[in-house]
């Protein structure tokens, strides 16, 4: 930084933050930052850090920064291409770090300003927090730009919004032994560019682009649950080759189990049309294998050995080879640790019924293997469920996805509803499972209530949802900074 004059060293301050849609407590923050200070800079987060919500940010990091740049405030701005200011705290070494009063309320449910402020200080700064009066962009993005549906708001104002945030800024590494089983699946997404219909037959032709491989089934979920628990477990029946392939997809602090088997790793492959983002068709490769019905009875019994061992047992049933794994009496033995769910497919749609299980902790479906399972396809879901509440006397949690629509819980024989929370979905592959897991992660170890977790469990998987493909991995602290700004 150049000196103002030969004696005297300018004071540095830098405010920090999204910056989407300015209010006038923004200007009453920098107009006091601006006071205190004789350079100030505006460090700006930029598009891929701001992990706000699908949609967000509503201006993106040009428009942001013209705009700050326009203001009398500012003698720099500069974009901040991380997820916290560290970086930008390092390079400018501010005397002081300005944050909203806000700040002292326990708003950091990230720790993110923790870390910010190591820094700061390693370099002789100090933070300051404003008197600015408190306002909120995201609550008004939320509320004036009907970015949040009536129904999600009305779910949102019955919230203990402190006690929910107090909540939220505890979630933390889970010391739990979690065991995942099911069927891993290689997900390869091949783009193409379409070239028009051919000219002797009825075929439309296309013209081979890229492509990208992308863990699905139990290895997103395992991905994912990593980040949530100390001690994960994988177990798999495969044969020799696929065990190599999934080894490459899976995290390296996963306790990687096999049992040896003639079954292949499943397979999809779809193809889709590059510059729409549309779905054309899907090939799927293994997906017949059968497991027989000795070697069933084998597995299962190995499987119960490894189950003693842990904690909590996600399981996931995709209709292939671990359908028929889980016994009534297996269920009834194991069910406060069991936390399962049960998918219908292409493959398999009408013969994956949800009605073989009845014991476990958690069990989940969507709303189409819910009707299959009761076959009533018109009366709405909320009605049937209410009908055969006697059938989940044994599940804890009883789970209905519906996916725009929101969804549906059953627990202690009362009926729960919450809306979906984001409408913008990109690619619904995955969000299921991601649901589950985060629905799962939270009832095992936090305070939360059910219209909590099934809230914070919607925002996991329409984050998951907002892009193509897996690789949109939803970790603690994306999970603890969206939830953040939804409930404003």
């Amino acid at each position: 930084m150049k000196k103002l004059n030969n004696n005297y060293k300018p004071t540095i301050g830098m405010v920090h933050g999204v910056f989407d849609v300015v209010h006038i407590g923004h200007i009453m923050h920098f107009e006091e930052a601006k006071k205190k200070v004789d350079y100030l800079i505006a460090s700006v987060t930029s598009d891929k850090y701001v992990n706000k919500a699908p949609g967000k940010p509503i201006f993106n990091q040009n428009n942001r920064i013209n705009f700050l740049k326009s203001l009398k405030f500012f003698n720099k701005v500069i974009l901040s291409d991380h997820p916290t200011a560290i970086n930008s705290i390092k390079t400018y070494k501010p005397d002081i770090y300005f944050k909203g009063k806000d700040y002292l309320l326990n708003k950091d449910v990230t720790n993110n300003l923790k870390k910010e402020i190591v820094i700061l200080k390693k370099n002789k700064g100090k933070i300051v927090f404003t008197d600015s009066p408190l306002h909120s962009s995201s609550q008004i993005i939320n509320n004036h730009f009907n970015f949040l549906k009536e129904d999600l708001r009305s779910i949102i104002k019955k919230i203990d919004i402190k006690s929910f945030k107090k909540k939220l800024s505890k979630i933390n590494i889970i010391k739990k032994k979690i065991l995942i089983i099911g069927d891993p699946i290689i997900d390869t997404y091949k783009y193409v560019a379409t070239s028009g219909k051919a000219n002797k037959s009825s075929v439309i032709s296309t013209q081979y682009l890229n492509h990208k491989s992308y863990g699905g089934g139990t290895i997103l979920v395992t991905k994912i649950l990593s980040h949530f628990f100390s001690q994960i477990s994988s177990l798999n029946i495969l044969d020799k080759v696929s065990k190599l392939k999934l080894l490459k997809f899976l995290p390296k602090k996963v306790n990687f189990k096999c049992l040896d088997h003639n079954n292949k790793i499943i397979e999809k492959i779809r193809f889709i049309e590059k510059y729409s983002n549309q779905k054309l068709f899907q090939s799927t490769l293994h997906e017949n294998h059968e497991i027989k019905p000795q070697d069933t009875i084998k597995f299962a019994k190995k499987i119960e050995a490894i189950i003693k061992k842990n904690d909590y047992v996600f399981f996931f049933d995709y209709g292939y080879i671990y359908k028929n794994i889980l016994s009534t009496k297996f269920q009834k033995k194991y069910k406060s640790k069991l936390i399962i769910n049960c998918q219908s497919n292409s493959y398999n749609f009408g013969f994956n019924l949800a009605s073989k299980y009845n014991s476990a902790l958690i069990m989940c479906m969507d709303e189409a293997e819910l009707r299959l399972t009761f076959q009533n396809k018109f009366e709405s879901v909320s009605d049937i469920l209410k009908k055969n509440t006697k059938y989940f006397t044994n599940i804890k949690y009883l789970i209905v996805t519906c996916g725009k629509n929101g969804c549906y819980a059953v627990h202690k024989k009362k009926l729960f509803f919450v809306p979906t929370v984001f409408y913008n979905i990109q690619d619904a592959t995955g969000c299921g499972d991601i649901f589950l897991s985060v629905f799962g992660t939270l009832e095992i170890n936090t305070e939360f209530n059910i219209i909590e977790k099934l809230l914070i469990s919607h925002i996991a998987a329409g984050m998951h949802g907002s892009v193509f493909g897996n690789d949109n991995l939803i970790n603690l602290e994306v999970i603890k900074k969206v939830t953040d700004n939804v409930i404003k």
